[in-house]
């Protein structure tokens, strides 16, 4: 008797249900990493990312998920700016936004090499005569 073909060829079924949108939101209101969504999904990172390509209510509240322990964390520095310095470790903070939120809170710097009035930048090579 031949096998019913599976849904999902890889292996065991998937732990998805709509209710870990759920928690990944509340994860993230809380400041939650991506580590700590997945723990509260019973799952590894790899498998909220892929969650996030299958269904598209999940990638939405995670991306959402994201965005709230970003903002979680950003009232926390925000609020800590009026705290004296023995109460606020101000770098200590922004070191770890730079670190946890890349692509808006690290610092960036921009490095052109370009030649006379902005133009390209010439490159001549010159061979020297030991005789010379």
């Amino acid at each position: 008797m031949a096998k019913a073909p599976s849904n999902n060829p890889k292996g065991r079924p998937s732990k998805y249900a709509p209710s870990m949108c759920d928690a990944i939101l509340a994860s993230g209101k809380e400041g939650g990493s991506v580590a700590e969504m997945a723990m509260d999904c019973d799952v590894c990172i790899d498998t909220l990312y892929e969650w996030a390509k299958v269904h598209e209510g999940f990638s939405e509240a995670f991306k959402k998920a994201q965005t709230l322990s970003e903002a979680f964390h950003a009232k926390r520095v925000r609020d800590g700016l009026c705290l004296p310095s023995s109460e606020f470790q101000g770098a200590a903070n922004l070191k770890y936004m730079a670190q946890r939120f890349q692509d808006r809170w690290s610092e960036k710097q921009r490095l052109e090499h370009t030649g006379p009035d902005g133009g390209p930048l010439v490159i001549e090579r010159r061979i020297v005569n030991a005789s010379d």
